[in-house]
């Protein structure tokens, strides 16, 4: 989709794209997509999760295995490389850790807000963080920045087939989520 944008007029090549990353998957999916889109931007990962952060390596891994599910499904598909170099990751937003927000997040969703867009601290906040910070001490690179907004705005309770509810997890999910002392969720070991 960026690759026709860019090849309509509708903007130009992005020189860097930045966007949030916790298991890493949709950085390892743009890296892949700009190989075979023939786009050359630089992608930073801004990362946003303690909790088995992705390395360059697992990320560069994780594209070759896109790559050849997509080439069984259509042999036509091009081998590409996706080396650990093509992945750049920014360490600095996470703050206290996942979940945690920051002031510089909390600043960046009331900026986005002020423009119309929808933000959270935990992911694209801190990722815009990161884009804001480095424009104030000028290290933005020469020439378009694109902020891969990640953010699902949509609010699946009016699409759902039912109500959400604990009781309709399976126990082991549903024991995580109890909270509520007067209401406890059976126990036992997790299966």
């Amino acid at each position: 989709e960026l690759a026709e944008q860019v090849a309509a007029g509708e903007l130009p090549e992005p020189r860097e794209i930045f966007v949030a990353v916790g298991s890493g998957g949709t950085l390892a999916g743009l890296a892949l997509g700009l190989r075979l889109a023939g786009l050359g931007s630089r992608l930073v990962g801004v990362l946003v999760t303690d909790i088995v952060p992705p390395r360059p390596a697992t990320l560069a891994r994780a594209a070759r295995r896109s790559l050849s599910l997509l080439r069984r499904a259509d042999p036509t598909l091009p081998e590409v490389q996706v080396p650990e170099s093509a992945f750049s990751l920014a360490r600095d937003r996470l703050g206290a850790g996942y979940g945690a927000t920051t002031p510089e997040a909390e600043a960046a969703v009331a900026r986005a807000a002020q423009v119309g867009i929808t933000l959270e601290t935990t992911y694209t906040g801190k990722c815009l963080a990161e884009i804001l910070e480095r424009e104030g001490r000028g290290s933005l690179a020469e020439g378009p920045i694109l902020f891969w907004n990640t953010h699902n705005a949509v609010d699946v309770s009016r699409t759902a087939p039912y109500p959400a509810s604990v009781e309709r997890l399976p126990r082991s999910i549903a024991r995580l989520l109890a909270v509520d002392a007067e209401a406890p969720v059976a126990s036992g070991p997790a299966r």
